[in-house]
């Protein structure tokens, strides 16, 4: 695997700990579901998704209560250098935050980034997805050897979708092994969460301790169709406001998102006045 990115950027780490958790997010590198789908780097697309990483997911990290983290972003080298420069630019204002801008879709952790470390828990999130503010510092404790070889899952989560009448849908549901924080341990950089099976395979593939608490924010976007099936599957969606949203996450001690992103409409309708 070929990395492309600035020198020593992606190595540099604040913690002295020798348990790392590193969050690794597959951005703009194609997943086997979506290669042959949307064009990622569409005008349109690409700035839906920005906002919805940003709003959410961004800020989903950057309020964690518990810093000592990495992230690990995964680029397709193909991206435009106009979009590069976007994402260069969120890593410069956020330390722990690195762009891997490489060939290829198989997510490799730098050896570099975790030298030394006796324990490195690998999570999953995908870039439109957002974490309780607790996330980390409940997940710390299982960063630990007797935890080798083990994944860890926060089942209990909250799906939002924007509905037909403009308003949001929301659900609780319990998801086993949830692509929301899905995490893997291992003693080193040779296996990482994704090298171990699809998430709703994983826990067939190894042992999984189940975590309580909230677990994550998924939205379902339309263009999304793998999760907007399983989250068709389970229970019945309420229709809120979207400060009655807020209210609902705020409890489960999410940050306070701001869901204009899911009103591209909007945006248009402000620029035709």
């Amino acid at each position: 695997m070929k990395f492309f990115c600035r020198r020593n950027s992606i190595f540099i780490s604040d913690s002295k700990s020798r348990h790392k958790i590193l969050f690794l997010i597959r951005y703009s590198v194609r997943a086997k579901f979506n290669k042959n789908g949307q064009n990622m780097f569409a005008p349109d697309y690409f700035e839906y998704r920005f906002a919805n990483f940003s709003a959410i997911t961004l800020k989903s990290l950057q309020n964690q209560t518990d810093r000592d983290f990495q992230c690990f972003l995964y680029h397709s080298s193909e991206m435009p250098e106009n979009l590069k420069r976007r994402f260069l630019a969120l890593e410069n204002e956020n330390p722990f935050l690195k762009n891997i801008f490489q060939k290829g879709s198989t997510i490799d952790v730098p050896r570099a980034a975790v030298t030394g470390a006796r324990v490195i828990m690998t999570i999953r999130i995908d870039n439109d997805d957002g974490l309780p503010r607790d996330f980390v510092a409940r997940l710390r404790p299982y960063c630990d050897e007797k935890f080798h070889g083990m994944a860890i899952s926060v089942p209990s989560i909250v799906s939002l979708k924007k509905n037909e009448c403009g308003m949001l849908s929301v659900k609780n549901r319990d998801y086993i092994s949830n692509s929301i924080g899905l995490a893997y341990v291992g003693k080193d950089a040779s296996k990482n969460i994704f090298d171990i099976a699809d998430h709703t395979k994983v826990r067939f593939s190894v042992p999984l301790v189940l975590v309580p608490g909230a677990g994550g924010l998924q939205i379902i976007n339309y263009e999304n169709v793998c999760n907007h099936i399983s989250a068709e599957s389970v229970g019945k969606w309420k229709i809120l406001s979207e400060n009655k949203t807020k209210r609902v996450l705020r409890k489960l001690n999410y940050p306070d998102f701001d869901f204009e992103f899911l009103h591209p409409e909007r945006k248009h309708a402000k620029g035709t006045e």
